[in-house]
């Protein structure tokens, strides 16, 4: 069933912009209402407030997932789905229902903790747009025997090639081979967090070594802008941000490309 079909949020931005970054166009937004998506000092624990959300704001359920509306959205037709079972890891069957309802014109995008997520419940950002940022870039082809124990039927992978600064993977193949893989270097990452973006024929897996990568973007950096869209909270630092700064954000938070001849992850 296609995004429009439910009643979605949209963002509405106080005040866009876009500029060039590694050749390819990314959007900067300002949207001060995403400040209130999590307290001043973050708790070391966190509350699973999945369930009380799952109480009164489902438009729709399908097995072991639900689709909520975002209510803090960073896109057109913003919906969040979740795992109606507690967890923090999103499954293969989480992962391949997310892609499902996203595509063909639309995004599936993932943050974990650590990168980005505010709630410690698996879910999946779904959004009814795509942007042209990560297709535009150059890759390189990756050997998939260089990837854990080399068995990953169906897919294909290359990544984003230089001069972007860090090691994104893209995973190729049908819907369901590319949610199978996706989860699955999920749960075999050796970093702590990271992220998906899923748009059109590839998802791309972004392990993290940083959160916040100030000073160069002041706020965590999570799957909104891997996919190519900053979101600011703040007025000053949306104005004063160019592409200098926001190449050093993600130069920071994300883990470095392996040399020649090393394991990919």
């Amino acid at each position: 069933m296609p995004l429009a079909a439910w009643p979605l949020p949209s963002a509405q931005p106080a005040a866009r912009r876009t500029i060039r970054l590694f050749g390819s166009a990314v959007e900067l937004w300002w949207l001060p209402d995403r400040a209130r998506r999590r307290p001043p000092t973050p708790p070391l624990v966190l509350t699973d407030r999945a369930p009380a959300i799952l109480a009164r704001e489902v438009l729709w359920r399908d097995g072991d997932a639900a689709l909520t509306p975002n209510r803090y959205p960073f896109a057109v037709q913003a919906g969040i789905l979740w795992s109606t079972a507690a967890g923090r890891e999103a499954s293969a069957a989480l992962l391949d229902l997310a892609f499902g309802i996203a595509e063909p014109h639309g995004s599936a995008l993932l943050n974990t903790i650590g990168a980005a997520a505010t709630q410690p419940r698996a879910h999946v950002h779904v959004v009814g747009e795509r942007l042209p940022f990560l297709s535009a870039l150059p890759t390189v082809r990756v050997d998939g025997a260089r990837i854990a124990d080399g068995q990953w039927p169906g897919v294909d992978f290359v990544r984003l090639a230089a001069p972007f600064p860090g090691l994104v993977l893209g995973v190729r193949g049908a819907r369901a081979d590319r949610a199978r893989a996706a989860a699955r270097l999920l749960a075999l990452r050796a970093t702590p967090a990271a992220n998906l973006v899923s748009d059109g024929d590839t998802t791309w897996f972004v392990p993290r070594r940083r959160e916040t990568p100030a000073p160069h973007f002041p706020a965590p950096l999570g799957c909104a802008e891997l996919w190519g869209r900053f979101c600011y909270e703040d007025e000053a630092a949306f104005a004063a941000a160019d592409g200098e700064a926001l190449a050093r954000a993600y130069e920071a938070a994300l883990c470095p490309c392996p040399p020649d001849g090393a394991p990919v992850i």
